[in-house]
Protein backbone atom coordinates (compact mmCIF):
# COMPACT_ATOMS: atom_id res chain seq x y z
CA UNK A 1 0.00 0.00 0.00
CA UNK A 2 1.43 3.32 -1.14
CA UNK A 3 0.63 6.32 0.75
CA UNK A 4 -1.92 8.27 -1.70
CA UNK A 5 -1.84 11.49 -0.66
CA UNK A 6 0.08 14.13 -2.49
CA UNK A 7 1.89 15.66 0.76
CA UNK A 8 3.84 12.32 1.34
CA UNK A 9 5.82 13.02 -2.54
CA UNK A 10 8.23 15.66 -0.49
CA UNK A 11 10.00 13.62 1.80
CA UNK A 12 9.21 10.19 0.24
CA UNK A 13 10.62 11.71 -2.80
CA UNK A 14 14.02 13.83 -1.42
CA UNK A 15 14.31 10.07 0.45
CA UNK A 16 14.54 8.74 -3.22
CA UNK A 17 16.77 10.62 -4.32
CA UNK A 18 20.00 9.39 -2.32
CA UNK A 19 23.69 9.95 -3.14
CA UNK A 20 23.77 7.25 -6.20
CA UNK A 21 22.79 7.34 -10.06
CA UNK A 22 19.99 4.40 -9.79
CA UNK A 23 16.40 6.04 -8.89
CA UNK A 24 14.53 3.59 -6.53
CA UNK A 25 10.85 3.50 -5.42
CA UNK A 26 10.36 1.96 -1.87
CA UNK A 27 7.15 0.37 -1.29
CA UNK A 28 5.71 0.05 1.95
CA UNK A 29 3.07 -2.67 2.25
CA UNK A 30 1.02 -4.55 4.67
CA UNK A 31 2.73 -7.87 5.58
CA UNK A 32 -0.17 -8.63 8.06
CA UNK A 33 -3.15 -6.93 10.16
CA UNK A 34 -0.78 -4.63 12.66
CA UNK A 35 0.96 -1.84 11.62
CA UNK A 36 4.00 -3.10 12.64
CA UNK A 37 4.44 -6.11 10.41
CA UNK A 38 4.40 -3.57 7.25
CA UNK A 39 8.05 -4.19 5.36
CA UNK A 40 9.39 -1.98 2.65
CA UNK A 41 9.69 -3.23 -0.94
CA UNK A 42 12.59 -1.84 -3.39
CA UNK A 43 11.72 -0.97 -7.22
CA UNK A 44 14.23 0.28 -9.51
CA UNK A 45 12.83 3.04 -11.82
CA UNK A 46 15.58 3.68 -13.70
CA UNK A 47 19.09 3.72 -14.07
CA UNK A 48 19.82 7.35 -12.99
CA UNK A 49 17.38 9.81 -11.50
CA UNK A 50 18.30 13.29 -9.07
CA UNK A 51 15.58 15.67 -7.42
CA UNK A 52 12.03 13.27 -7.62
CA UNK A 53 9.02 13.88 -7.15
CA UNK A 54 6.24 11.17 -6.29
CA UNK A 55 2.67 10.82 -6.84
CA UNK A 56 0.19 8.13 -6.60
CA UNK A 57 -3.50 7.79 -8.45
CA UNK A 58 -6.98 6.54 -6.91
CA UNK A 59 -5.86 3.71 -8.71
CA UNK A 60 -2.79 3.19 -7.13
CA UNK A 61 -0.83 4.13 -9.97
CA UNK A 62 2.89 5.61 -9.28
CA UNK A 63 3.78 8.46 -11.24
CA UNK A 64 7.44 10.41 -10.52
CA UNK A 65 9.34 12.74 -11.71
CA UNK A 66 12.98 12.91 -11.88
CA UNK A 67 16.46 14.48 -13.83
CA UNK A 68 18.88 12.08 -15.35
CA UNK A 69 22.24 12.49 -15.33
CA UNK A 70 22.44 13.68 -18.46
CA UNK A 71 20.36 16.72 -17.94
CA UNK A 72 16.66 16.22 -18.50
CA UNK A 73 13.94 16.12 -16.95
CA UNK A 74 12.17 12.48 -17.51
CA UNK A 75 8.34 11.31 -16.16
CA UNK A 76 8.31 7.14 -14.80
CA UNK A 77 4.72 5.52 -14.58
CA UNK A 78 4.20 2.31 -13.20
CA UNK A 79 0.62 1.10 -12.90
CA UNK A 80 -1.12 -0.44 -9.77
CA UNK A 81 -0.48 -4.63 -9.67
CA UNK A 82 2.25 -4.11 -11.89
CA UNK A 83 5.71 -4.59 -11.99
CA UNK A 84 7.05 -2.69 -15.09
CA UNK A 85 8.17 0.85 -14.88
CA UNK A 86 7.86 3.01 -18.67
CA UNK A 87 9.83 6.10 -18.54
CA UNK A 88 10.00 9.06 -21.01
CA UNK A 89 11.97 12.19 -21.46
CA UNK A 90 9.80 15.22 -21.20
CA UNK A 91 12.62 18.16 -21.46
CA UNK A 92 15.70 19.78 -21.02
CA UNK A 93 16.18 20.05 -17.23
CA UNK A 94 18.51 20.99 -14.17
CA UNK A 95 17.50 21.27 -10.70
CA UNK A 96 14.39 19.97 -8.46
CA UNK A 97 11.44 18.55 -10.09
CA UNK A 98 8.04 18.60 -8.33
CA UNK A 99 5.17 16.69 -9.90
CA UNK A 100 1.10 16.88 -8.79
CA UNK A 101 -2.07 15.25 -10.47
CA UNK A 102 -5.21 16.35 -11.71
CA UNK A 103 -8.91 15.05 -10.77
CA UNK A 104 -7.97 13.35 -14.60
CA UNK A 105 -5.12 11.44 -12.65
CA UNK A 106 -2.94 13.42 -15.67
CA UNK A 107 0.56 14.92 -14.53
CA UNK A 108 1.30 17.96 -14.05
CA UNK A 109 5.34 18.87 -13.51
CA UNK A 110 7.31 22.20 -12.65
CA UNK A 111 11.35 22.64 -13.21
CA UNK A 112 13.85 24.81 -14.21
CA UNK A 113 16.08 24.93 -17.14
CA UNK A 114 19.89 26.62 -17.33
CA UNK A 115 19.86 28.91 -20.87
CA UNK A 116 22.87 30.33 -20.55
CA UNK A 117 24.52 33.09 -17.91
CA UNK A 118 22.10 35.29 -15.77
CA UNK A 119 19.42 33.04 -16.94
CA UNK A 120 18.10 30.05 -15.35
CA UNK A 121 13.76 29.59 -16.18
CA UNK A 122 11.22 28.10 -14.10
CA UNK A 123 9.06 25.60 -16.60
CA UNK A 124 5.83 23.98 -16.31
CA UNK A 125 4.94 20.72 -18.42
CA UNK A 126 1.37 18.78 -18.58
CA UNK A 127 0.88 15.30 -19.96
CA UNK A 128 -2.20 16.24 -22.43
CA UNK A 129 -3.59 13.51 -24.62
CA UNK A 130 -0.41 11.82 -24.62
CA UNK A 131 1.82 14.29 -25.21
CA UNK A 132 4.14 16.60 -23.17
CA UNK A 133 3.16 20.48 -23.61
CA UNK A 134 5.50 22.64 -22.01
CA UNK A 135 5.22 26.22 -21.08
CA UNK A 136 7.87 29.09 -19.83
CA UNK A 137 7.04 31.22 -16.87
CA UNK A 138 8.30 34.48 -16.05
CA UNK A 139 10.49 33.81 -18.90
CA UNK A 140 13.75 35.83 -19.11
CA UNK A 141 13.17 37.14 -15.62
CA UNK A 142 16.90 36.01 -13.94
CA UNK A 143 17.55 32.71 -11.98
CA UNK A 144 14.82 30.86 -11.04
CA UNK A 145 16.26 28.18 -8.67
CA UNK A 146 16.21 25.94 -5.58
CA UNK A 147 12.79 24.33 -5.22
CA UNK A 148 9.59 24.95 -6.89
CA UNK A 149 5.61 23.26 -6.25
CA UNK A 150 3.25 22.97 -8.54
CA UNK A 151 -0.30 22.02 -7.41
CA UNK A 152 -3.55 21.42 -9.37
CA UNK A 153 -6.95 22.89 -9.04
CA UNK A 154 -10.61 21.04 -8.65
CA UNK A 155 -11.20 22.86 -11.99
CA UNK A 156 -7.68 21.77 -13.29
CA UNK A 157 -6.11 25.23 -12.78
CA UNK A 158 -2.38 24.58 -12.31
CA UNK A 159 -0.64 26.83 -9.93
CA UNK A 160 3.07 27.11 -9.49
CA UNK A 161 5.11 28.54 -6.08
CA UNK A 162 8.84 29.20 -6.72
CA UNK A 163 12.27 31.13 -5.84
CA UNK A 164 13.24 33.92 -8.06
CA UNK A 165 17.09 34.35 -7.19
CA UNK A 166 18.29 36.53 -9.25
CA UNK A 167 17.73 39.40 -11.80
CA UNK A 168 19.14 38.95 -15.55
CA UNK A 169 21.68 41.20 -14.31
CA UNK A 170 22.44 38.99 -11.79
CA UNK A 171 21.86 41.29 -8.70
CA UNK A 172 20.54 39.16 -5.72
CA UNK A 173 16.63 39.18 -6.10
CA UNK A 174 15.70 36.17 -3.72
CA UNK A 175 11.80 35.98 -3.26
CA UNK A 176 8.74 34.10 -3.39
CA UNK A 177 7.14 34.33 -6.20
CA UNK A 178 3.58 32.44 -7.55
CA UNK A 179 1.99 32.06 -10.57
CA UNK A 180 -1.27 31.08 -11.83
CA UNK A 181 -2.30 29.79 -14.95
CA UNK A 182 -5.17 32.03 -16.43
CA UNK A 183 -6.88 32.32 -19.59
CA UNK A 184 -3.50 30.56 -21.50
CA UNK A 185 -1.43 33.28 -19.67
CA UNK A 186 0.89 32.81 -16.81
CA UNK A 187 0.25 35.57 -13.63
CA UNK A 188 3.11 35.88 -11.44
CA UNK A 189 3.15 37.98 -8.23
CA UNK A 190 5.80 38.18 -5.42
CA UNK A 191 4.53 37.13 -2.40
CA UNK A 192 7.44 37.74 0.18
CA UNK A 193 9.69 40.72 -0.21
CA UNK A 194 12.19 39.38 2.60
CA UNK A 195 15.58 38.57 1.68
CA UNK A 196 15.96 34.43 0.77
CA UNK A 197 12.46 33.86 1.11
CA UNK A 198 10.71 30.64 -0.71
CA UNK A 199 14.28 28.95 -0.80
CA UNK A 200 12.17 25.41 0.20
CA UNK A 201 8.72 25.92 -0.90
CA UNK A 202 5.45 23.57 -0.34
CA UNK A 203 2.21 24.07 -2.68
CA UNK A 204 -1.33 22.95 -1.96
CA UNK A 205 -4.73 23.98 -2.78
CA UNK A 206 -7.58 23.11 -0.88
CA UNK A 207 -11.23 22.37 -2.27
CA UNK A 208 -12.38 25.66 -3.10
CA UNK A 209 -9.42 26.20 -5.63
CA UNK A 210 -7.62 28.21 -3.12
CA UNK A 211 -3.51 27.44 -2.80
CA UNK A 212 -1.48 27.64 0.43
CA UNK A 213 2.15 27.90 0.09
CA UNK A 214 4.49 26.99 3.62
CA UNK A 215 8.00 28.21 2.98
CA UNK A 216 11.35 29.34 4.44
CA UNK A 217 12.74 32.90 4.86
CA UNK A 218 15.87 31.54 5.73
CA UNK A 219 17.56 35.37 6.24
CA UNK A 220 15.06 35.62 9.14
CA UNK A 221 15.72 32.11 10.26
CA UNK A 222 11.79 31.58 9.78
CA UNK A 223 9.36 28.85 8.77
CA UNK A 224 6.50 30.83 7.19
CA UNK A 225 3.23 30.36 5.51
CA UNK A 226 0.64 32.43 2.80
CA UNK A 227 -2.48 31.89 1.83
CA UNK A 228 -5.45 33.43 -0.73
CA UNK A 229 -8.79 33.46 0.79
CA UNK A 230 -10.14 34.22 -2.88
CA UNK A 231 -9.96 37.97 -2.24
CA UNK A 232 -6.63 38.49 -0.23
CA UNK A 233 -3.34 37.08 0.63
CA UNK A 234 -2.27 36.90 4.41
CA UNK A 235 1.27 35.52 5.34
CA UNK A 236 1.99 34.29 8.78
CA UNK A 237 5.44 33.26 10.88
CA UNK A 238 5.06 29.58 12.22
CA UNK A 239 8.46 29.66 14.06
CA UNK A 240 11.48 31.02 14.48
CA UNK A 241 14.18 32.12 16.49
CA UNK A 242 17.33 34.37 14.95
CA UNK A 243 18.98 33.94 11.83
CA UNK A 244 22.16 31.91 13.02
CA UNK A 245 19.66 29.27 13.48
CA UNK A 246 17.18 29.03 10.11
CA UNK A 247 14.29 27.55 10.37
CA UNK A 248 11.55 26.48 7.45
CA UNK A 249 13.73 24.04 4.93
CA UNK A 250 12.97 21.09 3.26
CA UNK A 251 9.20 21.74 4.12
CA UNK A 252 6.35 19.92 3.40
CA UNK A 253 2.26 21.07 3.32
CA UNK A 254 -0.77 18.44 3.73
CA UNK A 255 -4.17 19.76 4.10
CA UNK A 256 -6.61 17.09 5.09
CA UNK A 257 -10.54 17.14 4.04
CA UNK A 258 -11.86 19.28 7.04
CA UNK A 259 -9.48 22.20 5.67
CA UNK A 260 -6.75 21.53 8.56
CA UNK A 261 -2.88 22.60 7.96
CA UNK A 262 -0.31 20.22 8.67
CA UNK A 263 3.80 21.43 8.12
CA UNK A 264 6.99 19.48 8.54
CA UNK A 265 10.16 21.71 8.07
CA UNK A 266 13.66 21.44 9.63
CA UNK A 267 15.50 23.91 11.31
CA UNK A 268 19.63 23.49 12.36
CA UNK A 269 18.37 21.29 15.04
CA UNK A 270 15.07 19.78 15.34
CA UNK A 271 12.98 18.15 12.66
CA UNK A 272 9.70 19.57 13.68
CA UNK A 273 5.69 19.46 12.74
CA UNK A 274 2.99 22.20 13.14
CA UNK A 275 -0.69 22.14 12.11
CA UNK A 276 -3.68 24.72 12.43
CA UNK A 277 -7.10 23.47 13.23
CA UNK A 278 -9.89 24.37 11.91
CA UNK A 279 -12.30 25.36 14.82
CA UNK A 280 -15.32 25.96 12.61
CA UNK A 281 -14.93 22.61 10.93
CA UNK A 282 -16.98 20.02 12.80
CA UNK A 283 -15.30 16.03 11.96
Amino acid sequence: MLMNSRSSRSSTARALCGTGLILFLLLLGAAGAQAQDWTWTIERVDSTGWFTSLATDVEGNVHVSYIAKEEELRYGFRPAGGNRWFTMRVDRAYGYTDLALDSEENPHICYTVVIGEGRQDLKYARLENNQWVTQTIAPASGINSYTCSVAVGPDGTPHVAFFHEKLPNLTPHSQLRYAVLKDSEWLVRTLDFDKSSGKWNSLQVDSKGNPHIAYSSYDRGQAKYASWDGKNWSTSTISGRTPAVPQGMGNSLYLDAHGNEYMTYFDQLNLRESEEMKADRAY
